[in-house]
């Protein structure tokens, strides 16, 4: 708090948003210190999470997975990578292109790397069921 406070005090505020000069200390000091504080934090972080995923989800749905990408991973991390969006499938409604754009993904990634390791990540009872 005291290294956000001290950025008001050299900036003198929050400048892009707004032209007024004031206490910008003393109202932030007041704001954090109050009832509200607290629910406002934990909505905040609510939503800048959710965009960060969707964010992600969106990333993943238009990432080039081709054999040369694939090709310069490391086994583990390509085995990280289906279980991340295995886990993004998991998470978003039946019957939603999103979910089909990160199924055709993982499909796609299976046909980019060798066999033992498309064997590897079938051997995951989700996964065959998302896939089936």
């Amino acid at each position: 708090m005291d290294d956000f406070l001290a950025t008001l005090e050299t900036n003198g505020g929050p400048s892009l948003t707004c032209g007024t000069k004031g206490d910008w200390q003393g109202l932030y000091r007041r704001f954090i210190t109050c009832s509200n504080f607290g629910g406002w934090l934990s909505m905040r972080s609510r939503d800048v999470n959710a965009q960060l995923k969707t964010h992600y989800v969106e990333a993943l749905c238009s990432a080039d997975f081709c054999s040369q990408t694939l090709a310069t991973k490391h086994n583990v991390e390509i085995v990280d990578l289906v279980l991340r969006i295995r886990e993004r499938i998991i998470e978003c409604p039946p019957d939603t292109e999103i979910r089909r754009n990160l199924v055709r993904q993982v499909v796609k990634i299976l046909s980019n790397v060798d066999d033992d390791l498309k064997q590897l990540l079938m051997s995951n009872c989700s996964l065959r069921e998302i896939l089936a």
